[in-house]
């Protein structure tokens, strides 16, 4: 998908970069408040990049899908990190009502990060004012 396709990317590797913030995406294919994320993450790459602010998308989904995501969106500026067997994406977007479940997401989820990479919010919700949620102190 990227030049680094396929290189591994780390917490350690991401704060040696020092950026202000990080933005963890979970995301798939077939969710459509996701792609409806996706989309305002594309609109607003300008204020990312003004921003320094880090974006890694995990797509738990199948490569194939992924990379159209990739694609769709032009994601080139991001981390895209596919997970096709949702390994990290149940451990960080589980769908808590479905209680003893593993085969359910509750997705979309953002979580935010600090310079520290610490977990500074987490988001679950992608509405009109997802942007402004991403960026707000």
């Amino acid at each position: 998908m990227s030049n680094g396709a396929g290189a591994a990317y780390s917490r350690t590797k991401a704060l040696k970069e020092k950026r202000p913030r990080y933005v963890l995406n979970i995301c798939a294919s077939w969710c459509e408040p996701c792609m409806e994320g996706l989309e305002q993450i594309a609109k607003s790459k300008q204020k990312f990049l003004d921003s320094n602010t880090g974006l890694i998308i995990l797509i738990a989904d199948k490569s194939a899908n992924a990379r159209k995501l990739y694609k769709r969106f032009g994601f080139d500026w991001a981390k895209v990190i596919v997970d096709e067997f949702q390994t990290f994406a149940f451990k960080l977007a589980p769908d808590k009502k479905k209680s003893g479940s593993q085969d359910s997401l509750s997705l979309p989820r953002t979580i935010i990060f600090n310079t520290e990479g610490k977990v500074s919010k987490i988001i679950g919700r992608e509405g009109k004012d997802y942007i402004d949620q991403i960026f707000a102190p």
